[in-house]
């Protein structure tokens, strides 16, 4: 018997005389730790590594059309320096169905 969502040791329950052990084991998803500071170019990286393309704008508006399946965000190529904050990463992996 497996359990979703819990992580640890395996748990050994008492049933009756019957003794269970339970292994449990955690689901990944692919999502960026709050803590970690990236800018546009990582992530642009990271993305392209899962799949993602991306579409430039005519007139040079600083922003890029990043494209997964049927779903798309925007990436904001606001300078190599500049860094994003994390609850604009978090938001287009949850835009592009990644997180």
């Amino acid at each position: 018997m497996r359990l979703h969502g819990l992580s640890g040791r395996a748990k050994n329950l008492q049933r009756g005389q019957q003794k269970l052990a339970l292994h449990t084991y955690v689901d990944f998803y692919i999502s960026v730790d709050s803590n970690i500071v990236m800018n546009s170019a990582e992530l642009r990286k990271f993305l392209a590594a899962r799949g993602c393309t991306f579409e430039t704008h005519k007139g040079g508006s600083g922003h890029l059309t990043v494209r997964r399946g049927d779903r798309k965000t925007q990436l904001p190529m606001h300078g190599r320096g500049k860094e994003l904050g994390k609850g604009l990463v978090n938001k287009i992996l949850k835009d592009l169905g990644l997180k």
